[in-house]
């Protein structure tokens, strides 16, 4: 994960998620392939609103990848 996102991505996605307000709880989760990583969305729901959490995973099931992003449902 350090060698796909720096700290410093890492803390301006982290911090992004302050206009969400309180956390609630987990609302869901769902998995996909996207180009030949495993991909895990977990439904998070928060004060304001709700955001998917994108954790991508490489072929030795190392994290490549996290995003906060809009929640869809499928």
């Amino acid at each position: 994960m350090s060698a796909a996102m720096s700290s410093a991505k890492l803390e301006e996605a982290w911090g992004s998620l302050s206009r969400m307000g309180a956390y609630r709880g987990q609302a869901g989760t769902r998995t996909a392939t996207e180009r030949g990583f495993e991909v895990v969305y977990v439904t998070c729901s928060f004060e304001n609103g709700s955001v998917d959490v994108k954790v991508v995973f490489d072929q030795q099931g190392k994290v490549s990848g996290l995003w906060f992003v809009p929640p869809q449902s499928g």
